[in-house]
């Protein structure tokens, strides 16, 4: 089962990417096809080149069709975006004035870019729980030109219009102006603004000890060691020490050399315990070999009977 986010490339890859390249259907007018980490396609319209790219948002609540209106792949593709189509899923329940407010926001978000929205799709479903709005972006590249991101070359120049995290500080920003105000006063937070956006080596500073702060104090072991100390501060004779469990006995020659290679393919010695190399298996993704099946039933079966 995936978890929430982005799926695993290596999934994209079997099931999207591949069927999509491999496909018989192979327009002549396509320059830019699927690539995992390729976020536009180009078409070869006689002339000119046709950018288009898709993206959901779906990480916020408010102000949805505002953010919508995203055309940074165009613009890293080399190309202008002129027009978009929106599609609008609310969710049951939703009214007239929480539509109004989407198209408001993405009315707005395209005029500020000199972009027509060309049309879409506008419907109320169940199968959303929060009002989830996908663009497609529609753009055209000056002459037949074009950035692609496989196109990347070491030693080239990232140009950067704006920060990192631009996006996402914004969506914080939005949805939690409550919890700041519990803090900072309206006047307060608009003072601090503009003082940020006026000195950048001001907001690099708090960028950085913000960094030293988050890796001193709340990184996955900092989590997971707190957790632990909860668990332990419970359970007093936890964690007990796990039996080890040795290699099974009267392997052929054909299965210690599978055995061999499994292991140099998990990264671990020759001389590593069965414990260790299940550990590795059961950290890594793909599609699992007989031989892996049956060591992993071997330890559960140790876990149940051992």
């Amino acid at each position: 089962m995936f978890e929430i986010g982005k799926i695993p490339p290596e999934i994209l890859e079997k099931i999207v990417m591949r069927p999509m390249r491999d496909s018989r259907v192979k327009r002549p007018e396509v320059l830019l096809r699927p690539k995992t980490g390729e976020d536009c396609s180009a078409v070869d319209f006689g002339g000119e080149y046709c950018v288009l790219s898709a993206d959901p948002i779906t990480g916020a609540a408010a102000d949805v069709g505002y953010l919508a209106v995203n055309c940074n792949d165009i613009y890293a593709a080399g190309a202008e975006p002129f027009g978009l189509l929106l599609t609008v899923l609310l969710p049951p329940g939703s009214g007239e004035e929480l539509l109004q407010e989407i198209m408001d926001g993405a009315f707005r978000g395209a005029g500020e870019r000199n972009i027509e929205i060309l049309g879409g799709h506008t419907e109320v479903t169940d199968a959303v729980c929060k009002p989830l709005v996908s663009a497609a972006v529609v753009g055209r590249t000056r002459g037949r030109k074009i950035l692609s991101t496989g196109g990347a070359r070491q030693g080239q120049d990232i140009l950067m219009t704006k920060w990192a995290g631009t996006e996402g500080t914004a969506i914080l920003a939005e949805e939690k102006e409550s919890l700041l105000k519990e803090h900072m006063t309206a006047e307060e937070l608009e003072t601090a603004i503009d003082f940020y956006l006026a000195h950048p080596e001001a907001r690099q500073d708090v960028t950085r000890r913000g960094r030293e702060r988050i890796l001193a104090e709340h990184t996955y072991q900092h989590r997971m060691n707190a957790m632990l100390g909860f668990i332990q501060s419970r359970l007093p004779n936890w964690p007990r020490a796990r039996a080890q469990h040795s290699w099974p006995e009267g392997l052929s020659d054909g299965t210690r050399e599978e055995l061999a290679r499994l292991l140099t393919e998990l990264g671990l010695p020759s001389d590593a315990s069965f414990d260790d190399m299940i550990v590795r298996l059961r950290n890594r993704s793909g599609e699992l070999k007989s031989l892996e099946v049956g060591l992993l039933f071997l330890d559960e079966w140790h876990k149940q009977y051992s």
